[in-house]
């Protein structure tokens, strides 16, 4: 996924890693986000900041990373809840993420201006609906749901 000059992408060689490059004008340096044997998917970008959905141990979390210094990306946690959260999209301070909670998909939204402490709200939880696939831009949040 492309935004301004950096790119994000999967790189699947033995499992899959979360990878960037920064882009200005042509020449490009990749560097390894967050290296690890846990599978990495769907990653997004906003600024300086990239979300994906990682697989620990038996279910996906949600994990993010600051890479001002792309040299020593600072990773966090971002939600790691019982069950699998997945999805994530980014703008800004707000992270949304689709979190399977008890019976069905619900979306949920977190603010991350503090890594240490993201502040976690529900933007929908309809019980025994899905409701799948988030974005945000803005204070927007759009997702598809089975209702």
């Amino acid at each position: 996924m492309r935004k301004g000059d950096l790119i994000t992408w999967i790189a699947a060689i033995f499992f899959t890693v979360t990878q960037a490059s920064n882009v200005p004008a042509g020449d490009w340096l990749e560097f390894p986000v967050y290296a690890t044997t846990d599978d990495q998917q769907v990653p997004d970008i906003h600024g300086n900041i990239i979300v994906w959905q990682q697989f620990v141990d038996s279910d996906f979390d949600i994990y993010g990373a600051d890479i001002t210094d792309s040299l020593n990306p600072f990773v966090f946690v971002i939600d790691d809840d019982v069950d699998d959260q997945q999805a994530p999209s980014i703008y800004e301070n707000t992270v949304v993420w689709q979190s399977y909670v008890e019976t069905d998909w619900d979306v949920w939204a977190a603010d991350i201006n503090d890594y240490s402490a993201p502040q976690y709200y529900p933007i929908s939880e309809y019980v025994d609906i899905n409701e799948i696939a988030p974005a945000v831009h803005g204070n927007i949040v759009i997702w598809q749901d089975d209702y």
